[in-house]
């Protein structure tokens, strides 16, 4: 009886183990990962799509944040889907790349950083402006302040 009873367990625990590593992380069919309940959901609303590129100097940022030096590109996509990558300028090596989403108010741009990153599922809320080809950002709120100023040093032109 011992026998039986802790085989079941053994089988119940594997059966939940399987149902959750199969769960699908995509059930909108969008390529995001839904975000958990407490982050907003991605919408795109009137915000432009396309590559956006801007380029931060050394002496535009305090040495702390010398990673953040090179050309920096944002390809939004229609479905709210993001990537960022950023290259050094010097060796046109990649620094590091992000991905993510955005959930579009009006004016206001919620970014929500999902893979790769320091900022993953941390909201960053901004105001933003397209004129065209630029594309600016306002900080509105965000504890990410490498997010914070890679986004409002300079206006992204698009590509």
């Amino acid at each position: 009886m011992r026998k039986i009873m802790h085989a079941l367990a053994v089988g119940s625990l594997a059966a939940v183990f399987v149902l959750v590593g199969c769960s699908s992380s995509d059930s909108a069919g969008t390529g995001l990962n839904p975000p958990p309940p407490s982050l907003p959901s991605p919408q795109i609303g009137e915000f432009p799509t396309g590559d956006f590129a801007s380029i931060i100097e050394a002496g535009d940022v305090p040495a702390i944040y010398s990673s953040l030096v090179g050309r920096g590109l944002y390809t939004f996509h229609a479905d709210a889907s993001w990537e960022f990558t950023l290259t050094d300028t010097t060796t046109n090596t990649v620094r590091f790349e992000i991905e993510g989403y955005v959930s579009v108010t009006d004016n206001q741009v919620k970014f929500v950083d999902q893979v790769g990153g320091s900022c993953q599922n941390a909201v960053g809320t901004y105001t933003w402006a397209f004129d065209d080809p630029e594309l600016r950002f306002t900080h509105v709120s965000d504890a990410c302040d490498g997010r914070s100023i890679g986004l409002t040093t300079h206006p992204y032109v698009e590509q």
